[in-house]
């Protein structure tokens, strides 16, 4: 049986809607899908093992407790240390095209702290800001906050990484160090 498509002929001068495309288009669908949606499947007939693990989601974490300090020696973007190592990094790698979230939550001290100093964190996808932390106040020794976003992907490796920016108000370096404590990066893949 031949699949029978919706006829919308635009004519001179005409607007073709868009609903006229997606009517189109909705046969297709069905037709590949074999015509399952909500009012066909009984409820509760797919169970938890007809599921594959990964068919809908890519989970990945990176979960760190050990501390690690920045010198507020630039005021540029950094992910790592000078002894080079990192806030939080992760690979996720999709099979598919996907909706990529990025979170992070994190504590930090300062070693000192004033109404003048500032920090900002950002998450990047694949060296593109997904969020970030625009300004976490000087004012407080103790600090932690949590920010997430989400960009699309394509299918492939896909590297998420967590920057800082310490940088005095009006310019300049600070005199300071900010110690990252327990920290959390968590990136999940939602299939096209």
């Amino acid at each position: 049986m031949s699949i029978r498509v919706r006829d919308a002929t635009p004519e001179s001068g005409g607007v073709v809607a868009p609903d006229d495309v997606m009517q189109s288009l909705a046969v297709l669908v069905d037709e590949l899908n074999g015509g399952l949606d909500a009012n066909n499947l009984p409820e509760e007939g797919i169970e938890y093992g007809m599921i594959a693990l990964g068919a809908f989601t890519i989970i990945n974490a990176d979960a760190q407790t050990g501390a690690v300090a920045f010198g507020a020696t630039t005021t540029e973007w950094v992910s790592e240390n000078s002894s080079g190592t990192g806030i939080n990094t992760l690979q996720i790698t999709c099979n598919t095209d996907a909706l990529l979230e990025v979170e992070w939550s994190g504590t930090w001290t300062r070693s000192t702290f004033g109404d003048n100093d500032a920090l900002a964190i950002r998450i990047l996808v694949d060296g593109s800001e997904a969020c970030r932390l625009m300004r976490s106040s000087g004012l407080r020794e103790h600090d932690s906050t949590y920010i997430c976003g989400a960009v699309p992907v394509t299918a492939g490796t896909h590297t998420v990484a967590v920057e800082c920016r310490q940088w005095a108000v009006g310019g300049g370096t600070i005199g300071r160090n900010d110690t990252f404590n327990e920290r959390e990066l968590v990136a999940i893949a939602h299939k096209r």
